[in-house]
């Protein structure tokens, strides 16, 4: 029994073990409110993080993260091995392992969800796959040696290359599904060997219904049903969870937080903060293709302040696009002071003298890194304004729609951010600043579209490098070239919070942002 599976026993000897506790608990269900819908539960359609907590619950790997950490441990696959020099994976499948709609999973569906990432223009790919280049570009082939063994063959050595498998965008999806069902289809009638299974999606309400997969192979989670419901207002959100409408909430107001944690009926759930909130300029567009504007919108914010007054305790000022701790950040680097004068001579050098007007695209809806974005929008706004930018501040529409605008390049400047998946710092900085990610119109994860040959050739050596010494180097190099050229501006690192009522244990806060429910267990008193 793995680490996983371990768990789960024990919780349900837990939960018959508690006095006073009832003991049909396991029927009990979660409501998590969040602020807004999944595009698709297509796990290699998406990047978005409202499609991952609910592909994460649906889908399994081939490896997984062990609780609360980014350790890699076994999932589909029971062990594997690497030869070669790390040019040859060989990953050996658990037997008896079932998909929801009652189909095998074996080598040969491992093949069939890789190759929607290696096959760009075959049959079964999703509409969009943010997330190929993380696999297209490392995977040289992927074969079924036999019924049970699936090898992976690399065309170089790459360092990301286990933690990436353990993305929720790689979840073991079922072939006879995808086929039936089409690519968009799939995305809105998941089938997985997950420990639940899909079972509605209210699209009026925005409402999307799971249920326990009795015949899981780690055997059944101790809730019966996990209700994702929207709603898009913090404040609306948390009156919810207090009058019982849900059990479950992310996307707290800063200035909540405390009053949560006095609450006798509530638990807050925290956890370390693997993300960046920034905002980006679309370089592709004038006059931000000019690196000395995009350094006088840098010198123009002060993200102390931000911090300060909208974080309420529970976010750090953003030095670096990727979070303390990660390996290559450069501590040695403040960070950076807001200089109105300089950003003012700035724009004057560029042609700028008076400014210029622009659009500002914010998010109406809270994400893990902007728990206020439109607060926040307004304060750069001011911000902007004092050295001459005139930004008008654009919604835009719902989460769709947002990152559709954003990904389609429409947006002069932008508030976005990042919950890196894998804990490595290829994640952030391949992510925001690879040709790959910077390709308009496909799902595109760089928002500011910028693309330097110095940092492409920082990104392949990253990858390749094994060394975590000499790798470290090159990350560091990488950031310096960032501040040089600055594309985007990192503001903010948030701590991750959930709140839930009480009498629920056993959720685990992943540095990888996921959101897993299945060792939840619900212990309520008559």
């Amino acid at each position: 029994m793995n680490v996983r599976g371990a768990l789960v026993a024990s919780l349900a000897l837990a939960v018959s073990g508690v006095p006073g506790c009832k003991r049909d608990i396991a029927a009990t269900s979660i409501v998590y409110a969040r602020g807004a819908d999944s595009e698709s539960l297509d796990p290699q359609g998406v990047d978005d993080g409202e499609s991952a907590k609910v592909i994460e619950n649906v889908f399994d790997g081939l490896v997984e993260f062990g609780p609360g950490s980014t350790e890699i441990v076994p999932d589909l696959a029971e062990r594997w091995e690497a030869t070669e020099g790390g040019l040859l994976w060989t990953f050996h499948l658990r037997a008896g392992v079932k998909f929801h709609d009652g189909t095998p999973l074996d080598a040969e569906a491992v093949v069939f969800t890789y190759r929607r990432f290696l096959d760009e223009k075959g049959p079964h790919v999703p509409p969009k796959a943010p997330y190929r280049s993380f696999y297209a570009d490392p995977i040289a082939s992927v074969e079924a040696k036999d019924p049970l063994t699936v090898v992976f063959r690399l065309k170089r050595p790459y360092a990301p290359f286990l933690s990436n498998l353990a993305m929720f965008c790689a979840g073991v999806v079922s072939p006879e599904a995808v086929k039936r069902l089409g690519g968009e289809g799939f995305g809105r009638n998941p089938v997985g060997t997950g420990p639940f299974r899909f079972s509605s999606w209210n699209f009026g309400e925005k409402k999307i219904t799971l249920v326990r997969n009795e015949a899981y192979w780690r055997g059944p989670p101790p809730v019966e049903k996990a209700v994702f419901v929207t709603i898009p207002d913090n404040n609306a959100r948390l009156s919810a969870l207090r009058a019982g409408t849900c059990n479950w909430m992310d996307g707290l107001n800063a200035e909540d937080l405390e009053g949560c944690r006095k609450d006798p009926a509530l638990r807050v759930w925290t956890g370390p903060a693997p993300n960046v909130g920034y905002l980006a300029m679309n370089t592709l567009r004038k006059p931000f293709d000019d690196a000395r504007v995009r350094r006088a919108v840098s010198l123009a914010i002060d993200r102390r302040k931000i911090v300060d007054a909208l974080y309420f305790g529970s976010g750090t000022p953003a030095v670096h696009p990727m979070p303390p701790g990660m390996l290559g950040y450069d501590e040695s680097a403040p960070v950076p002071a807001q200089d109105r004068e300089r950003a003012k001579a700035l724009l004057a050098e560029a042609g700028f003298p008076s400014g210029f007007d622009t659009v500002l695209f914010a998010m109406s809806n809270p994400r893990p890194y902007f728990p206020s974005p439109q607060k926040i929008a307004q304060v750069l706004k001011s911000d902007l304004e004092a050295v001459g930018i005139r930004a008008t501040i654009d919604t835009v529409g719902d989460w769709p729609l947002y990152r559709e605008a954003v990904q389609n390049a429409k947006h002069p400047m932008c508030l976005l951010g990042w919950t890196g998946d894998n804990g490595d710092p290829d994640n952030f900085l391949f992510t925001f600043f690879s040709e790959e990610s910077a390709k308009v119109g496909t799902g595109a994860l760089s928002a500011s579209f910028w693309v330097d040959p110095r940092m492409q050739d920082l990104l392949r050596r990253g990858q390749a490098e094994t060394d975590p010494a000499k790798r470290a180097g090159i990350y560091r190099e990488a950031l310096a070239l960032v501040r040089e050229e600055v594309p985007m501006v990192p503001i903010s690192h948030m701590e991750q919070v959930f709140v839930s009522t009480r009498g629920f244990d056993g959720f685990f806060v992943q540095p990888t942002g996921d959101v897993n429910l299945l060792t939840v267990r619900a212990v309520a008193a008559e």
